[in-house]
């Protein structure tokens, strides 16, 4: 079986700074690659920046920020992909990178796939912003629903942006199309990347969720996961968690975990808890898009 190096980036962009943000990229793709990496994973919306206030801040501050986020945002035609493209064919490697998209007088919570060569092979939007991430981001359809075919560098690469890894039908659309398929994947080639902002946002149960969601998507789709986490810098928390309040978000299990010992863990399960989670995430919902997938048993 083949091997090859895949590498994932945990950074921080140059909060809200495209141009910078970019040459940043370009500079962490050439690290890589001089590690050996044949393809570099970034996290989801590493330029310019993932939008951590939608979920902390009000509806005004949002309106501001998203006027500021659009003047940032890329497009797929725009000289940040173009230096990007550039990067990877320098640098030899195949190049997922999240971005905010913007298109129009939209944004979208794009993946763009760009091959060794610098070709760009696609991009895909997330298909429902979650919750309150919808101030920001408009939906993405079920044409960025695709495997790339890479070649002999990594495979069939496919991938899926944070909470996407919560809808079943959307993980079997990529596994059915085989990550791990042809001639690539008969020498061991083929992954699946993973975008997330940074695990450690809202605490340990949020990095906990994330650990799940890529190690069960590897189980269930018998394929290699590159799981890229964004990092909150100094620089953006002192830009976004500006209060006593805000500074002090974290989380905790409510029993255990208990391991090389018996026990019996008990807590109170309290079913009023379950709208707080709706309001994250639905995937039978109001998140399962239903003009995307049509399940037939």
């Amino acid at each position: 079986m083949a091997r090859f190096v895949a590498a994932v980036v945990q950074a921080a962009p140059v909060w809200m700074d495209r141009a910078a943000t970019t040459k940043k990229a370009c500079r962490l793709i050439h690290e890589a690659s001089q590690q050996g990496a044949r393809i570099v994973a970034f996290p989801e919306s590493f330029i310019p920046a993932f939008p951590y206030g939608v979920w902390h801040h009000g509806v005004r501050r949002n309106m501001r920020f998203y006027q500021q986020l659009t003047e940032c945002a890329v497009s797929l035609d725009g000289p940040e992909i173009s230096m990007i493209q550039v990067a990877a064919r320098k640098a030899g490697c195949v190049v997922v990178m999240g971005v905010t998209e913007r298109d129009g007088g939209s944004l979208f919570n794009s993946q763009v796939f760009v091959g060794a060569d610098g070709t760009l092979l696609g991009r895909r939007r997330k298909l429902k912003p979650t919750s309150a991430e919808r101030l920001i981001w408009g939906e993405g359809d079920g044409s960025g629903l695709r495997v790339f075919d890479t070649g002999e560098i990594a495979g069939r690469v496919g991938g899926l942006i944070c909470g996407e890894h919560n809808l079943a039908l959307a993980r079997y659309t990529m596994q059915s199309q085989q990550e791990q398929a042809g001639l690539a994947a008969r020498r061991g080639r083929g992954v699946h990347v993973a975008s997330y902002p940074d695990p450690r946002m809202e605490g340990r149960p949020f990095a906990d969720r994330v650990d799940a969601a890529v190690r069960h998507y590897a189980a269930e789709g018998q394929c290699f996961v590159l799981n890229a986490t964004a990092l909150l810098d100094d620089a953006a928390r002192a830009a976004l968690y500006d209060t006593a309040e805000l500074a002090s978000l974290d989380g905790e299990h409510i029993a255990g975990p208990v391991s090389g010992r018996e026990a019996i863990l008990t807590a109170e399960v309290d079913l009023g808890r379950i709208p707080l989670s709706k309001f994250w995430f639905d995937p039978p919902g109001h998140s399962g898009r239903p003009d995307v997938f049509d399940l037939r048993v």
